[in-house]
């Protein structure tokens, strides 16, 4: 697990891993690195009572963590602790997928390992998101499989700037395409 203060603050969402039911979208309020255990506000939890989770951490340093772990059936100050055992930085297709809407814009295209920024960036909208990509909805017609981007996208008071490639292209209409993108690297700014 990450250290304390590198956790404390970072957005979390969690879900039942057998139903894959939302249990919280919330904030780390606090870390015990000792025994792997994180604290949430209970105003952020859904579903109360112990079950196996899995977790995706928004870390500070703009990568995306995927813990498993146990809710705790008990709250103590008004907090729901969770106890998070192994933790991954990637994951395959067949692994947790968390529902997220958040808008942001193709700053540029990567053309013969050369990064172009657009003059008028395109506007895109997070449809979810997981350890190692996301799926977006832009306009239709937008990219081709094997195209490199760079997405910019917020995420509360953070900035995500990230390079992803495009690995496919599905539910295309007239107007909008979804693109399931990996991701190649990430940056934190301010």
């Amino acid at each position: 697990m990450k250290s304390t203060k590198e956790l404390i603050g970072c957005k979390v969402i969690i879900r039942d891993a057998d139903n894959n039911q939302l249990v919280a979208d919330t904030k780390i309020v606090d870390v015990d690195s000792y025994t792997s255990i994180i604290r949430v506000s209970a105003s952020g939890v859904r579903c109360f009572g112990e079950r196996n989770v899995t977790a995706l951490v928004f870390g500070r340093d703009g990568m995306l963590y995927e813990y498993s772990g146990k809710q705790k059936s008990a709250m103590v100050v008004n907090e729901v602790q969770f106890s998070l055992g192994f933790g991954k930085n990637k994951e395959d297709r067949k692994k947790a997928r968390y529902k997220m809407e958040a808008k942001g814009a193709i700053q540029a295209v990567m053309l013969e390992e050369q990064l172009v920024y657009l003059r008028k960036p395109i506007e895109m909208r997070t449809k979810n998101i997981s350890a190692n990509g996301l799926l977006l909805e832009t306009m239709a017609g937008s990219f081709e499989t094997g195209d490199r981007i760079l997405l910019e996208f917020k995420l509360g008071d953070l900035t995500l700037q990230n390079l992803y490639k495009i690995i496919r292209v599905q539910n295309s209409s007239l107007r909008t395409e979804e693109y399931g993108c990996l991701l190649l690297n990430a940056e934190k700014t301010q």
